[in-house]
């Protein structure tokens, strides 16, 4: 996909040089890292003598805590070998010979990815034998316990059973424990009974021991259509209310609340919930009840909890790195830039010549909606390619700027924050990418936010996500040949102040109801030009926009209800839309096929 020669709207001054095609960077030297069969003693040099921690990792000893990386380096991780660790890279290469940390990419080296998780087994599993053990929980029969390591909390301890995800208890139970942050299934209250400290609701905060509720955490819904974690400060039962520290906004005036309970030995119910102890005991230790999921004896199945806060990480000010072919999981932490599959973090000093290529990313899990699966807030020259990152709870899929940003062809699915999300990025581009199945309170698909500059968003697919694209404060940004499709809220939004904004040949739908898809706030500047939206007005628009209700789509496209955008023969999108300056379409294909370009994001080949 590409801007004619001549009709550019907007030049992109990419430079990542070397970086951005080399497929293998020539050498300096070769380490090699085997965390089941290598020795820190062993000089690492060869796949017979290999180290068991990387350079980096501050568990490293001997050799590799000693080894000093220089430009071309490789660190070669074993395939198919899980490593219980955190690297750092604290050293840069440069734009034409990288340090490339590899997680066996040509697999010649073990079998798959070599694996980094941030997760150690937990052991000395007990079951319960009388429901005092448990609390009074009534299904203390089906419980056990053991003691969780000093230093984990409960939004954070990421527990899993034989590979299979576990969740905090919650009350009322959501469908998909995944995000427990959906609304739509939170009591609902009176508007009145909610204030920024406090709930009341006699209906379920109705126990009569004040000490009821201690310990467990509270998420509130409140402005602007956000939820807020917190932990449950006191209970009155005489006057059925929980307080909490102050909300960041005031709850809404004018419609219903919505609240959840979460983390309490009274509400661990059902398999594969589990409660943790914030309070800990005089050795540190916290205590950890799960329902298992497998009846059985626990201590025969593998129970893990996050211990560290992320993956692999890029020192501030290192550039010069590449990151590939990794499966980075089970990472957790509370802190905005915590619970990261790979974290590149500049404050005062830049990052460089980035490319993160191939890595698999997922169940990385933050104490609250935290940054993503990779973080990179200020990185310059960035590459993010063909990364799968999936299954994050209360996380991202990516955030991710300043300057001269590539992230192409990567698919995000299943995170319980925003997809991608540019912060501040200019002179970039999100092309090529697939996001689905977040719907999160805020897990939009594809944000362009606060001060983005000459963005082009361009070919990727947004399906089932909370909005599909939103951008607000941002200039000079070009979105077309997307699909945005939604069932909640609207699919493409501008919420303020974007100026100069090109909206070309999307499709742009909210299914279900007949309700605009598109909404634009006051002090926008925007064209919009050959796209399909759903829209009450039914009709085209002046500007070769199709507006249709859901009726008409099966007229339009070849699948619809399957999500298939492509134009069916006779559709009225055929011919209909005017040049906007783009000579291919979301796949690929040459435009126009006909007399002029077609409306939409697909153009249609004549059989």
């Amino acid at each position: 996909m590409s801007y004619r020669t001549g009709t550019i709207l907007m030049k992109l001054t990419l430079a990542c040089g070397a970086l951005l095609t080399a497929s293998w960077p020539s050498s300096a030297a070769t380490y090699h890292v085997d965390f089941a069969g290598g020795q820190d003693a062993n000089d690492g040099t060869t796949k017979e003598t290999p180290w068991k921690h990387a350079p980096g990792d501050k568990a490293a000893t001997d050799k590799p805590a000693g080894a000093k990386l220089a430009a071309g380096d490789v660190v070669r991780f074993k395939g198919g070998v899980i490593y219980r660790g955190s690297v750092v890279a604290q050293t840069s290469g440069t734009a034409e010979k990288p340090i490339t940390y590899d997680g066996n990419s040509d697999g010649q080296w073990g079998e798959g990815r070599a694996v980094l998780q941030g997760c150690e087994p937990l052991t000395g599993w007990t079951q319960c034998q009388s429901a005092e053990e448990c609390g009074g929980n009534p299904h203390w029969k089906d419980l056990w316990w053991a003691w969780a390591p000093k230093g984990t909390a409960s939004g954070t301890a990421n527990l899993f059973e034989d590979g299979q995800m576990l969740f905090l208890a919650q009350d009322p139970k959501q469908p998909d424990p995944f995000f427990m942050d959906k609304i739509k299934y939170f009591y609902t209250i009176p508007c009145k009974d909610m204030t920024d400290t406090s709930v009341v609701d006699p209906a379920h905060l109705n126990q009569k021991d004040e000490h009821y509720w201690d310990d467990a955490w509270v998420i509130v819904w409140a402005g602007p259509n956000a939820v807020y974690y917190r932990k449950i400060a006191s209970f009155i039962p005489a006057e059925n209310k929980i307080t909490f520290a102050k909300l960041p906004a005031p709850p809404y005036t004018d419609r219903p609340e919505h609240y959840t309970i979460y983390n309490s030995l009274h509400l661990l119910s059902v398999p594969g919930e589990y409660y943790f102890d914030n309070r800990p005991a005089a050795d540190g230790r916290h205590k950890v009840y799960l329902w298992p999921k497998k009846p059985g004896d626990l201590n025969r199945q593998e129970i893990t909890i996050s211990v560290r806060s992320a993956g692999l990480t890029i020192a501030e000010g290192v550039g010069g790195i590449v990151i590939a072919g990794f499966r980075i999981e089970r990472y957790s932490g509370a802190g905005l830039s915590d619970g990261v599959g790979i974290c590149i973090l500049s404050w005062h000093h830049k990052n460089e010549n980035i490319v993160v290529r191939n890595n698999s990313i997922g169940h990385i899990r933050s104490a609250e909606l935290s940054y993503g699966g990779i973080y990179a807030n200020a990185a310059d020259n960035l590459l993010i390619e063909n990364n799968e990152i999936a299954e994050n709870p209360s996380n991202m899929g990516m955030l991710v700027g300043p300057r001269r940003v590539v992230v192409r062809n990567n698919t995000v699915r299943k995170c319980g924050g925003q997809g991608i999300w540019f912060m501040g990025c200019q002179d970039s581009q999100i092309v090529g990418n697939t996001v689905l199945d977040g719907t999160g309170t805020h897990a939009n698909g594809i944000s362009v936010y606060m001060g983005s500059k000459n963005i082009l968003v361009l070919g990727n697919r947004v399906t089932n996500s909370n909005i599909a694209f939103t951008s607000s404060e941002s200039d000079n940004v070009t979105v077309a040949y997307n699909v945005f499709h939604t069932e909640a809220f609207y699919a493409f939004a501008n919420w303020n102040k974007n100026t100069d904004m090109k909206v070309y040949n999307n499709v742009i739908l909210r299914g279900g109801e007949d309700l605009t898809a598109y909404t634009q706030a006051a002090g926008t500047t925007v064209t919009l030009k050959n796209n399909i939206i759903t829209d009450n007005a039914g009709k085209m628009d002046e500007n070769h926009n199709l507006r249709v209700v859901a009726a008409d789509l099966a007229k339009i496209f070849a699948g619809p209800t399957e999500l298939d955008f492509h134009l069916k023969p006779g559709s009225p999108a055929i011919d209909a839309g005017v040049d906007v300056g783009l000579d291919k379409d979301i796949a690929g294909t040459k435009v126009p096929q006909g007399n002029a370009p077609d409306i939409g994001a697909y153009e249609f080949v004549p059989r």
